[in-house]
């Protein structure tokens, strides 16, 4: 047996695997376990010679070769997920500044719409038409304010509380009452309020 394909008096591999094309094919695994197999075999082997030498060499050369070649890859992907980290926390910055910009926004058109429907109700102007723009005074339910005096436990009137897992106002039974023209004395009916439409 060629010392290039066997250790000893084993068959190592056949040689065309021993070909530098084949062997730049093998996967690690691959690779590794020929390796081990050389290694078994010459710890096995009486006598050895350099070109069996020669073939391990080979063999621990395409073995390094390809961890290199992972490890690079690891590398590679790791600064991958790095850059991933800073595009993923530049995007959440710019987003926490586009979330201030707009509640800023929201804050300051909230504002003026409160102005704008004080001055129109003080002005009793339900709705202004211009050609760009038609601005009105929507009416809003009204709502049930609760006085802080009021007691769940020892309620004015039994609708006025509703069980559930625990004891709540009940005040849509209550702005029924209130409708109806029942007095209360520690619920009334808020003062009402407008919306502005714009269109």
């Amino acid at each position: 047996m060629d010392a290039i394909t066997a250790i000893g008096k084993e068959l190592l591999i056949p040689e065309e695997k021993l070909t530098d094309k084949t062997l730049d094919q093998m996967t690690l695994p691959e690779r590794t376990d020929l390796l081990k197999q050389a290694y078994e075999l010459l710890e096995n082997a009486d006598d050895i010679t350099e070109q069996e030498m020669q073939v391990v060499e080979r063999l621990e050369t395409a073995v390094d070769q390809r961890v290199a070649s992972w490890g690079l890859m690891i590398r590679k992907t790791k600064e991958a997920a790095d850059l991933c980290k800073i595009e993923q926390e530049y995007y959440k910055q710019k987003a926490d500044e586009a979330k201030q910009r707009a509640d800023k926004f929201k804050r300051k058109a909230d504002s003026m719409g409160d102005y704008l429907k004080h001055k129109m109700v003080e002005l009793n102007l339900k709705k202004v038409v211009t050609p760009s723009l038609t601005v009105s005074l929507r009416k809003k339910p009204q709502s049930v304010i609760i006085s802080e005096n009021a007691n769940l436990e020892d309620p004015e009137h039994k609708d006025m509380v509703k069980t559930v897992v625990s004891k709540a106002w009940d005040k849509k039974a209550i702005k029924e009452l209130l409708s109806q023209g029942e007095k209360l004395q520690h619920a009334k009916l808020s003062e009402p309020d407008f919306s502005i439409t714009l269109k």
